[in-house]
């Protein structure tokens, strides 16, 4: 179809009244350039002009409209009120990113506090492209992150990006050298001050100022900076596009027809958030694909400040057990590195210390270390990634779980968690996970049960 056809049907839908209040050109292009990718064009349904998308105003800054060439990644932005952190990403963009490599979308979720007039007022003040999409209402963070996937550029990756998050020196560069290692890895994520256990840099300090001068002394080169998880947080991550083609959800219209323009990647039942991105993690897994933690990948994050507008303890309950009902499978008690695990990590890395007094460096420690109740072994890959030349192996009784668990842990399942399949006396250290905590046994009875398979001058930990 040539330029003259294209512009006939936009016309067209652009002076039908039904239509014509509640359009911008922009909009109905986009929509007919979907259209047009599924084969042809039929007009427009009253469900499609009232979706979340139509709903919006589409404001493209000048860099956006004259661009040439197309975006390498698109950042997708979700932001609701705090101007001055959007800001404040937005200028950490501007600083560490190459304009001519990306695109970015933010979607203000009908934000309260003059947000929306801020950003139309400052749009053209960056040097990237951008399209900022202003919503009638708030889709929160799923429906936001669809928003602004559907609106990119359709062969960029997408880089989520919370709006109370800067980027760093290389922060963007080193996770795009992490996705294109192999083409096994389908997502890649940034480590933080602010997150969970499995993504925050153990550093303290009292200013934004120094977080971003800690970050930048590791935004550095390293030889092996990649870390599998079975979980990547959405504030800052990296996904590959066709792996989010592959685990995207196909909404039909009544005629079985596919509704480009209502494609969901992030499930919306998870709505305004929380296990929507263990969802969306699982999904990429389920592909075939492994997720990476960047380590000299450091985002700085101000942490959840959008979500303080809503009561987050029963959504968060409500989207724990939503996720269960759809998986069958209890992410929290399986995936997350718990505090007691950390614990164990600290006592593990002064006993080394003492038993390689002459080594500095953990990757030049050798030893034989089990975790027993290592679920989808996460923290067995934590500490795979900080002692390399280690044999670090799992054990678990959940079949689920090892089911679920990462290619790099190596998690066995037992069938009978009295008896190891592996010779007396094969272990310096037995880590040994109890979630119940009623069930926890003292030290003794587990040294009675496991201590066999302690080398001499081994030791166990409960966690």
């Amino acid at each position: 179809m040539d330029n003259a056809e294209f512009n006939k049907i936009v016309d067209d839908i652009m002076n039908n009244p039904k239509y014509a209040d509640k359009l911008t050109r922009a909009q109905v292009e986009d929509i007919v350039r979907a259209e047009l990718s599924t084969g042809s064009v039929k007009g427009f349904s009253d469900e499609a002009v009232n979706s979340a998308d139509i709903r919006s105003q589409r404001v493209e800054n000048s860099e956006y409209q004259n661009r040439q060439g197309h975006p390498k990644v698109s950042i997708v932005i979700v932001s609701y009120d705090h101007y001055e952190l959007t800001k404040d990403c937005l200028d950490s963009i501007e600083s560490h990113c190459n304009a001519g490599d990306i695109e970015v979308i933010l979607i203000d979720n009908a934000s309260s506090d003059g947000s929306d007039k801020w950003l139309s007022d400052h749009i053209n003040d960056y040097h990237f492209a951008m399209v900022l999409l202003l919503m009638e209402k708030n889709s929160g963070f799923p429906g936001g992150c669809n928003i602004g996937i559907r609106a990119a550029y359709p062969k960029s990756d997408i880089f989520l990006l919370n709006n109370d998050t800067r980027l760093l020196h290389n922060s963007l560069s080193f996770l795009q050298k992490a996705l294109n290692r192999s083409p096994l890895i389908g997502a890649v994520g940034a480590v933080s001050n602010y997150g969970s256990n499995d993504t925050v840099e153990n550093y303290s300090v009292s200013s934004v100022e120094e977080y971003i001068e800690f970050g930048n002394s590791i935004n550095i080169p390293t030889l092996n900076p990649i870390e599998e998880k079975s979980i990547l947080s959405a504030f800052a991550m990296l996904i590959k596009r066709d792996v989010l083609e592959q685990i995207r959800y196909i909404i039909m219209d009544d005629n079985g027809i596919e509704i480009p323009e209502r494609t969901e990647y992030f499930d919306e039942q998870f709505f305004p958030g929380y296990f929507d991105d263990n969802d969306l993690c699982l999904r990429i897994r389920l592909q075939g694909y492994r997720l990476m933690l960047v380590h000299n990948s450091y985002i700085y994050h101000a942490g959840s400040k959008s979500f303080r507008q809503f009561d987050l303890e029963p959504i968060n309950e409500r989207n724990h057990l939503s996720f269960i009902h759809k998986w069958n499978y209890d992410c929290r008690i399986w995936q997350e590195t718990s505090d007691s695990e950390l614990d164990v990590e600290d006592q593990l890395e002064k006993l080394l210390k003492d038993r390689y007094p002459s080594s500095t460096d953990p990757k030049d420690m050798n030893f034989r270390l089990i975790e027993i109740g290592a679920g989808t072994g996460d923290f067995i890959s934590r500490l795979k990634y900080k002692y390399p030349n280690a044999y670090i192996i799992g054990a678990e009784t959940d079949e689920t779980a090892v089911s679920f668990s990462l290619d790099s842990a190596m998690v066995l399942f037992l069938e009978n968690d009295e008896r190891l399949p592996f010779p007396r006396r094969s272990f310096d250290f037995i880590i040994i996970k109890n979630r119940d905590v009623d069930s926890v046994l003292n030290s003794h009875v587990m040294t009675e049960k496991y201590g066999s398979y302690l080398l001499p001058g081994g030791q166990i930990f409960l966690a």
